[in-house]
């Protein structure tokens, strides 16, 4: 069995097209009532062509490379597992090692 990059990054596609989908529904049921002209500029705004020019590019990033991030370490696992090797299930709750030095590291100690 080997890793299959194609559903890799249908994985990817898939989870930012989920995130769109959940802010345009968001932007939609407002207070306010919705015409003709917002629903097409909400479909403007998250089409392909400027997904990446909203205010929410960086999270369409970031939802993009952890959809694609998790389908990969679910397939190897998969053939780990075959191997008798388990590498357990992705950490998503927990703040990485990395991540806590870099914010003790940058953080303001001139209190």
């Amino acid at each position: 069995m080997q890793i299959n990059l194609d559903d890799v990054l249908f994985s990817g596609k898939l989870s930012t097209q989920m995130l769109m989908e959940s802010l345009a529904k968001n932007e939609l049921s407002s207070d306010t009532p919705v015409n003709i002209n917002d629903i097409n500029a909400i479909k403007e705004k998250y089409s392909k062509k400027n997904i990446m020019n909203s205010e929410h590019s960086f999270e369409f990033l970031c939802s993009f490379v952890s959809g694609c991030i998790e389908e990969y370490h679910d397939q190897l696992r998969k053939i780990l597992l075959e191997k008798s090797i388990d590498i357990g299930e992705l950490d998503i709750d927990s703040t990485g090692d990395f991540h806590l030095k870099w914010i003790l590291s940058h953080s303001d100690t001139d209190e």
